[in-house]
């Protein structure tokens, strides 16, 4: 059976790296393991970041003209081989779905959401229009799926009384790391970027630009300089517009313990990670944490800060420490105490990444969120 997907906020197929690009999909993959075929609808991105009304105006009427050229093209095609539900993913007030609802009420099949949220504050303000569409497409869904337990209680508020929530664990598409390869694997990194395998190698994956990652990498990096103990190295992956902010803020690296390692592919991460110690990243603003997520998938533990539906991930102090985000000098001291004490205790991390690999195993992997989708869409569209 036919599923349309569509991600208002960024599509799937953006050239962008983000963390909303690989769930988006993520979720084309579980619904296709789920046995649907999934196409996407559009790539139209709906995302107005200004708060215009002008413009929020002039991006409906665009989606609007989409959604009436999809409904002419889907209607000329045999009803066999039209979408038999439509599924948008990552739906809020900034970037609220305009097709998704009147492609389905053309072609009377079930609305799907997931990761829908619900900013309150927004009604009346810049964001009005799109507030008021995000709501009423949850009041049209069918089954609404949610990763992040921070966006429950918004959603619910405005759900419908015969509405269900259906959570799912934030998952990913790889097979967990054999912990017995982490030796070999450190010593082909070690070799080949010339690096000395008998430190603790801190890791840490995210873009350089300037937003709450540029603030996470101001955070890292006073960590760091508070760190008594120098038996690390600090491996840092990602590239971008603020690098070179990022760079002058590890000035203090006079003992060239900090390796700028640029952009590298997926798997390259995910061996490294098996390879490593500890990953470290102080996550402010983190709506869910997806590299908390790949290193559980790799055995490595992770000091974290709090935020978003990393709870969901992170199982404090069994598959790595989370650090409640408050002042800034009293984080990064919490932050260095605790990577400290990980640091003096390799036992302990031993134990969390066993911890890590058996909770992914478990309930992190793309099978299982598959298994929920397809149980709860595939009546949906086989009901008369």
């Amino acid at each position: 059976m036919h599923i349309a997907f569509y991600a208002p906020m960024k599509s799937p197929r953006s050239a962008r790296p983000s963390g909303d690009r690989k769930i988006g999909s993520l979720f084309m993959s579980a619904l296709q393991q789920a046995g649907f075929n999934v196409s996407l609808g559009s790539e139209f991105r709906s995302w107005e970041g200004t708060g215009d009304r002008q413009r929020q105006e002039s991006i409906r009427q665009q989606a609007d003209a989409i959604a009436n050229e999809l409904i002419e093209q889907y209607l000329a095609m045999p009803v066999s081989l039209r979408p038999k539900a439509w599924f948008t993913y990552h739906l809020y007030h900034k970037a609220p779905d305009w097709i998704g609802p009147r492609v389905c009420a053309a072609l009377h099949i079930p609305y799907i959401l997931a990761e829908a949220s619900v900013g309150h504050k927004q009604a009346g303000g810049k964001w009005d229009m799109g507030y008021q569409s995000s709501v009423d497409s949850i009041h049209l869904a069918q089954a609404i799926f949610a990763l992040n337990p921070a966006d429950v209680d918004g959603i619910q508020s405005v759900m419908r009384h015969d509405q269900s929530l259906i959570m799912i664990n934030p998952f990913l598409d790889v097979e967990p790391m054999n912990l017995s390869n982490k030796i070999r694997l450190r010593h082909q990194f070690a070799t080949r970027m010339k690096i000395d395998p008998d430190k603790y190698w801190l890791l840490s994956v995210a873009m350089m630009r300037n937003d709450s990652k540029l603030i996470s990498y101001e955070l890292l990096a006073r960590t760091m300089e508070q760190l008594q103990r120098k038996d690390w190295l600090l491996l840092l992956i990602g590239d971008g517009a603020a690098e070179l902010l990022v760079r002058e803020y590890f000035r203090f690296d006079l003992d060239r313990r900090v390796y700028f390692l640029g952009r590298r592919d997926a798997a390259f991460i995910h061996e490294l990670m098996s390879a490593a110690d500890l990953l470290a990243w102080p996550a402010v603003n983190e709506a869910i944490g997806m590299v908390a997520l790949e290193s559980l998938a790799s055995g490595l533990p992770v000091i974290w800060g709090k935020s978003g539906g990393i709870d969901q991930i992170v199982q404090h102090r069994k598959t790595g420490i989370l650090i409640d985000q408050t002042e800034a000098s009293s984080f990064c001291a919490e932050f260095a105490q605790n990577m400290e004490l990980l640091l003096s205790n390799p036992g302990e991390l031993l134990k969390m990444s066993a911890a890590s690999l058996d909770k992914y195993h478990k309930l992190h992997r793309l099978e299982t969120a598959a298994q929920t989708l397809g149980d709860i869409i595939h009546p949906l569209l086989t009901s008369p």
